[in-house]
């Protein structure tokens, strides 16, 4: 009966740990995606890719959908503002 339990204790070990790992599995293939994403976003905007470094939390200036022209320098705002918005929602800590 003590081997049993101490069997069953072990198969539960697994089972929890094989669910950790699928949720960190999910969360890195998530966080490649939203990597290549921000790339696409920097190769549409080549004229000014060093808009995009540093440039911390972006601005929604309407560039995207929206009745405004806006600059190559305020497109990049934009897109930093959109993609974290996305790493925010998607990842378990993207508020962080």
């Amino acid at each position: 009966m003590v081997v049993l339990a101490v069997g069953m204790l072990g198969i539960a070990a697994l089972y929890i740990e094989g669910l950790r790992s699928g949720q960190a599995s999910v969360s890195r293939t998530t966080a490649v995606a939203l990597a290549a994403d921000m790339a696409d976003r920097i190769r549409a905007n080549p004229t000014v890719p060093a808009s995009y470094a540093g440039a911390g939390p972006g601005v929604n200036n309407g560039c995207v959908n929206g009745p405004v022209a806006c600059t190559p320098a305020q497109m990049a705002q934009e897109d930093w503002f959109w993609w974290l918005q996305d790493v925010q929602t998607r990842l378990p800590q993207g508020a962080t």
